[in-house]
């Protein structure tokens, strides 16, 4: 069994954004770019693991939508 996340969430949380997974906060960032980059990291270690890992991130209208990496 594997401790990496394979889903995980970018949202908008009060003025920054959280990157999740699991139901558990992964990290918090004043910025989306940042939280974007944390999840692409995790996506890598993934894949190094030979492990698919969805990245989803919440848009301007609240909706969530697949990061393309």
């Amino acid at each position: 069994m594997s401790d990496i996340a394979t889903d995980l969430t970018i949202l908008r949380v009060g003025s920054g954004w959280n990157l999740i997974s699991d139901g558990r906060t992964l990290g918090r960032f004043a910025y989306r770019v940042d939280a974007e980059e944390a999840g692409l990291r995790l996506i890598e270690k993934g894949r190094q693991a030979h492990q698919v890992v969805r990245l989803q991130i919440q848009d301007e209208r609240g909706r969530l939508r697949p990061f393309a990496s």
